[in-house]
This record gives structure tokens, C-alpha cells and sequence, in this order.
């Protein structure tokens, strides 16, 4: 990549989670000087490679009930770039706790945003959303396609969606230029969200119990989240350099063609573990079969393209646990960025 991200002062909400902190540890690689907004420390990477200490400041709060705190905190660093990743982004936790959900995704999501127009140091704000905002899933969508949500957590996004477009139509000022991403199913390294496949098949594994699965025939989006980072960072810069607001699928194509047993064998085959695979008969959750993404506009006006492909990325998340199990994942991290970025 370019200097662009070079001493560039930017802001990551959710920065302890999964993609959060990856963001952040690849900003960090690319020179830049990072603030942390989230709600708690979290297991997995941000623990597993002591995240905090590339942090120039952090914050913890609530972001869907202390406003006032949030436009404070965004006051003191005047970042120039701001992405938000902090969310409930777990469907069967929105299952059982819809409230929550719905404050996080949808308030939440406000109060960054308003608190982000009002500090006129802000260029751009990158916004993560969702593959599962849109109303037919299995179509390959692309990003003019119908909207809908049929469980709570994307409706909750679906409705966020919402609200961004009717924030820029009515509120937002001219020079704040807002990037939206509907990214896939994104897999790597040090993911610990609570009923995540790959958490699920790393417990099974490291506890040699038999691993249960609720969708095995789904198809999703799957996605190396180096791949995805580098998209968000594209979205970023482009609407930075060009003053414009945009919203961009990101999806790996080849990629988005295996289900979700395929995907586990994989990664059981990979580690060379013997941990059987049951299926589960009753699903009360609501989930879509099959997840699809056109991400045309971003490879045509982005010159993003997926380079990882499902194999690769699933040989990497092996590596990066078993090290962490040998307390490396640090350098596994560093040379998993490395390799990507310099290639």
C-alpha cells in the first residue's frame, strides 16, 4: 500500500473485538496513530496479542446510552478518520436479547454518528453493516438491491442503514464523508464470539468433544478478514480522497460457495483432530440458508480484489491458535500482516 495511512490520526469503535482489533493491529503495522472505543476488554485477539499497548488512548463505555461521554472522548483525540465496528453482531444473541441488540445497533450507531459530525476534524467515518441486510438473501446482491430483515439482528442493521441515509439527507455536514460496508462472513485468527462456527470448532477441538452443529448446509460469504480489512481501508481512503459518500459490498466470490460443514471439516482435517461433527435437529433460530454478495463496484471502483482463498485462510487460523497456545500469537499476527500487506 501507499503512505496513506502514515501518521494518520483515526478512531476504531469496537476495537477489542475480532475485526476491531485486527483493524487495529494492521493500522498500527501501516503507521498510523489509533484511538480504542469499546464497551469492555474481550478475549481473543486483543488479549492474545496485548492490544493495548499500541493504543495512543482508549475509551470504555456504553455507546447507546452515554452520548455526552462519546462526543467527549471524540473531542479530546480529533481523529481524522473514524471506522465503527462496535456492535451486537451476533445473531443468536439478538435471538435472546433483542432490546439490547436494537440500542447498540441502531442508537448506538446514532450517537457515533452525531457525535462524528459535530467534530469537524472528522473527514470520513467508515461504517461496518452487513451481508444480511438485504431482503433476498440467496441473489447475488448487489448494493441497490431491497432491504429487509426477518430476525433481530438485521433488522437492527437493515434499520441502521436507515437511519445513516436519512442522518446525511437531513443532518450531516457537507465535508463529512460517510463509507458504508456490507461485508461477509469474515473468518480469521483469535475469534471468540459466543456461537461463532470457528470459536465453536476450536473448543471442540482443544476439549476433543464432540462439536454440534445448528446450520451445516448454509452457505455464507466467507471472507479472510485480511481480505476484509483491506476493503474497509480502500472504502476509507477513497471517500477521504474523493469527498464523497459511498456504500460497498465486500464479499470473496470463489470463496462463497461452501457451507458450513465443508467449512468446519476443513478446519478440523487442517489441525489433524478427530473430533466428530453432530448434526442438530432442532433449530429454533431464524437464519438464511444461503448469504450472497455482488462486490463488482468495489473491484471496479476500489481496485479491491480478494486474494485468500478459503484453504489459505483456513491454514492461517490454524497457525495463529496453535501458536496462541504457545503464547506467539503476536508474531504469528505480525507475520500473517506482514506477508499480506508486502506481498
Amino acid at each position: 500500500m501507499n503512505d496513506f495511512w502514515k501518521n494518520k490520526n483515526v478512531l476504531i469503535t469496537g476495537h477489542t473485538g475480532f475485526k476491531g482489533s485486527w483493524l487495529s493491529f494492521i493500522l498500527h503495522h501501516l503507521g498510523s496513530k489509533i484511538h480504542g472505543l469499546s464497551k469492555a476488554e474481550k478475549n481473543g485477539v486483543y488479549e492474545d496479542v496485548k492490544l493495548a499497548n499500541l493504543f495512543t488512548t482508549e475509551e470504555f463505555l456504553d455507546i447507546s446510552k452515554e452520548n455526552k461521554k462519546i462526543k467527549d472522548y471524540i473531542d479530546s483525540i480529533k481523529p481524522q478518520i473514524v471506522f465503527h465496528f462496535a456492535a451486537q453482531s451476533l445473531v443468536p444473541y439478538a435471538f435472546k436479547e433483542p432490546r439490547e441488540t436494537l440500542e447498540t445497533n441502531i442508537i448506538g450507531m446514532f450517537n457515533i454518528l452525531d457525535s462524528c459530525n459535530q467534530n469537524n476534524d472528522i473527514q470520513t467515518l467508515v461504517i461496518s453493516t452487513t451481508d444480511k441486510v438485504y431482503k433476498n438473501s440467496s441473489e447475488w446482491n448487489k448494493e441497490d438491491a431491497a432491504l429487509g430483515g426477518n430476525e433481530f439482528y438485521s433488522l437492527s442493521k437493515v434499520s441502521s442503514e436507515g437511519v445513516i441515509q436519512n442522518f446525511k439527507d437531513l443532518y450531516s455536514r457537507d465535508n463529512l464523508n460517510i463509507g458504508v460496508v456490507r461485508s461477509g462472513n469474515v473468518i480469521g485468527g483469535g475469534d471468540r464470539g459466543e456461537n461463532r462456527i470457528l470459536t465453536d470448532v476450536l473448543t471442540a477441538i482443544l476439549n476433543e468433544k464432540k462439536l454440534k452443529l445448528r446450520n451445516p448446509d448454509g452457505i455464507r460469504p466467507w471472507q479472510d478478514v485480511r481480505d476484509s480489512i483491506k476493503g474497509y481501508l480502500d472504502v476509507a481512503e477513497f471517500t477521504y480522497l474523493k469527498k464523497t459518500s459511498e456504500i460497498f459490498n465486500l464479499n470473496s466470490k470463489p470463496n462463497n460457495k461452501y457451507n458450513v460443514k465443508t467449512l468446519v471439516q476443513k478446519y478440523i482435517d487442517t489441525w489433524e483432530s478427530n473430533v466428530e461433527v453432530e448434526i442438530l435437529k432442532d433449530n429454533a433460530l431464524v437464519e438464511s440458508s444461503e448469504l450472497r454478495l455482488d462486490s463488482t463496484k468495489a473491484m471496479s471502483t476500489l481496485s479491491w480484489a480478494p486474494k485468500i482463498s478459503i484453504d489459505k485462510s483456513i491454514e492461517n487460523i490454524v497457525s495463529w491458535e496453535k501458536n496462541n497456545l504457545e503464547n506467539n500469537a503476536i508474531n504469528e499476527m505480525k507475520k500473517q500482516v506482514e506477508d499480506y500487506f508486502n506481498s
